[in-house]
């Protein structure tokens, strides 16, 4: 059990540097490969342009600044990632037999974010972002939520303010459900490595599959020795009681399921992963 290939969706926006400081780590840790991937929608709406009927000569100014925009875009989230890299003094490689230690790659792809994300992250062990933040300049939400419901991958979200290792105390939100289980089983390489682990459940009745009795056996099986935290209901959501528990346990990790409250629109996300997602102050490792 163990994470070796990385991907980190990257702008040009400082915001998202948390997500690459984030890989980083784990990279270190693992002696994993990152791949900087950058989404280029301009070029997209270009290839569209091109594509259309429209008289190409009345829109020529248009394309042109279009393009421009585009290539500045692309070079802007370039020399955030170079820059970067040589900072932490990665080794830049796509090639798998040299996964004795960190590396990194680049790729540019053209066309909506949240589809490309959506796309191209099931190829990876997991796939690292940044929090939401309330500066104007935040990762696109959307990219959010497609890396988390539609890569079948776990994901990261990565906090701005990241400490230089985390993942040592470790609190699982645990409901019973299948999203929970498939989070906890996807955070096994970090559970395995972790100093402190602590299952936190609050009292709902709402989900029948296993009692934290069962995933705390499990984890005995695995070495891991897991606390359990029962909680009654109060009038609290179940998110702010997740992040409080968090807090008081010391943990640098919550590992929790990713909900939506729609099957048919899959990101109009559930209360307690929009509670988690607009006030979570540390790292968080969902699945879906």
């Amino acid at each position: 059990m163990t994470i070796k290939s990385i991907l980190v969706p990257v702008t040009g926006s400082d915001v998202g540097r948390a997500a690459l400081e984030a890989a980083f780590v784990l990279a270190r840790e693992f002696d994993a490969h990152i791949e900087g991937l950058n989404v280029s929608t301009e070029r997209a709406e270009i290839q569209l342009f091109r594509q259309s009927q429209l008289d190409k000569s009345a829109h020529l100014e248009a394309l042109k600044a279009l393009e421009i925009q585009a290539a500045e875009k692309v070079e802007e989230a370039r020399r955030l990632f170079d820059d970067f890299i040589a900072h932490k003094g990665i080794e830049v490689s796509d090639d798998p037999s040299d996964s004795g230690h960190p590396t990194v790659s680049w790729q540019v792809a053209v066309g909506r974010g949240s589809d490309v994300v959506g796309q191209v992250g099931g190829a990876f062990d997991l796939v690292v972002v940044s929090l939401p933040t309330a500066e104007p300049e935040q990762p696109n939400r959307e990219t959010l939520e497609a890396a988390v419901f539609n890569t079948g991958r776990p994901v990261l979200l990565a906090p701005a303010n990241l400490p230089d290792k985390f993942a040592r105390s470790i609190v699982i939100g645990w409901n019973r459900s299948v999203q929970a289980g498939r989070a906890m089983f996807a955070a096994m390489p970090f559970l395995i490595r972790a100093e402190r682990v602590q299952i936190v459940t609050v009292a709902t009745g709402a989900k029948r599959g296993p009692s934290h009795f069962d995933i705390a056996r499990n984890l005995a099986w695995h070495g891991i020795n897991a606390q359990i935290r029962e909680i009654q209901p109060d009038q609290r959501p179940v998110g702010e009681v997740l992040l409080a528990e968090a807090a008081e346990f010391g943990a640098d990790l919550l590992v929790m399921g990713a909900y939506s409250e729609s099957r048919l629109r899959e990101r109009i996300v559930g209360g307690v992963t929009r509670q988690v997602l607009a006030r979570a102050a540390l790292p968080v490792l969902m699945a879906r």
